[in-house]
């Protein structure tokens, strides 16, 4: 019992302020991206971004043979 209120703790020690920064910077993004041609300099970071992280896994997958 006592280690799930640690965890449980933990998880909201760590959560909250998260949550909060995630809140405030999309609220700050929403100004910022108003402009047409920042939304889509936004997105396309996003996007490579989004590439780039899934690069190492794809790599590893080629490499053993699965895929």
């Amino acid at each position: 019992m006592l280690g799930a209120l640690v965890v449980t703790a933990a998880f909201l020690v760590v959560g909250m302020p998260c949550c909060g920064a995630w809140a405030v910077l999309g609220v700050a993004l929403r100004g910022l991206l108003q402009d047409r041609s920042r939304l889509r300099a936004f997105n396309w970071a996003m996007a490579l971004a989004l590439v780039a992280s899934m690069a190492p896994m794809a790599r590893d997958l080629f490499q053993d043979g699965l895929f």
